[in-house]
């Protein structure tokens, strides 16, 4: 209850709702109290936030220099005995393909994972996440999707208590040991990651995948001159990214 709670109040903190929030809040003090310099405050902040924000430009720029810390997995000539995926959400309903009970954040880190995997075919497969259904956790839905994509089950290796990157770190210990594992999650979340295993003397080689940002990046190549929806959920995710390395 109490994780629920903090990632209530740290996710209401991310600009998208906090700058909604000045807005409705601005709104209510125009129309309660006409001469108050509140309300215009409050709206003029909310709409820069917005504007500064949706725009291309600096949310590009920002998913940039986070997104491409770590190059994408080339391959190494050494041995690799644990391929680890990080589960990025799970969401089930058996009206719906397990494809899309997957998040999209977990389907691109699977087929990313699977993809090394082949490279090492003596390698383990290891996903790991709780996630917050029971009887059935993210690392299980992870193993099924895997088992119809052609990967062995006897390749797989489920660890099922992980809740956060944090946790990812204790319960996988006792599984890949001291050795080099590659280790596959989002390229926005990969700075953490790779933070938190190196502080906890793991030897993680990073394979970045699901970029947000894609394509060549150009400060000045705006893709559309209008305030999108897709670059404040963007800079959201990146805010709980930024958040996260300054509280580890």
């Amino acid at each position: 209850m109490a994780l629920f709670l903090r990632n209530y109040v740290a996710t209401f903190f991310t600009p998208t709702p906090f700058i909604t929030t000045l807005l409705v809040v601005g709104v209510v003090f125009l129309w309660a109290r006409r001469n108050s310099k509140i309300g215009p405050i409050l709206v003029t902040t909310g709409v820069l936030g917005l504007a500064i924000l949706g725009l291309d430009p600096v949310t590009e720029y920002l998913l940039d220099k986070t997104e491409m810390e770590y190059p994408a997995f080339q391959g190494r000539n050494q041995k690799i005995n644990h391929v680890v995926v990080l589960a990025g959400g799970f969401v089930p309903n058996n009206k719906h393909p397990l494809t899309t009970q997957l998040t999209k954040h977990t389907i691109v880190r699977l087929v990313e994972g699977i993809k090394i995997h082949r490279q090492f075919p003596d390698a383990i497969l290891v996903v790991s996440g709780k996630g917050w259904v029971k009887n059935h956790s993210e690392a299980q839905a992870m193993k099924e999707m895997a088992v119809d994509l052609g990967v062995a089950p006897e390749k797989i290796l489920l660890e099922e208590e992980s809740n956060n990157t944090a946790d990812h770190t204790k319960y996988l210990a006792p599984i890949v040991g001291k050795d080099p594992f590659v280790l596959v999650t989002s390229a926005l979340h990969m700075p953490r990651a790779m933070m938190l295993f190196k502080k906890a003397g793991f030897k993680p080689i990073p394979a970045p995948t699901g970029h947000i940002n894609t394509g060549e990046y150009q400060f000045f190549n705006i893709k559309k001159p209008f305030i999108t929806g897709d670059n404040l959920e963007a800079i959201d995710i990146w805010f709980m990214e930024f958040w996260g390395r300054l509280k580890s």
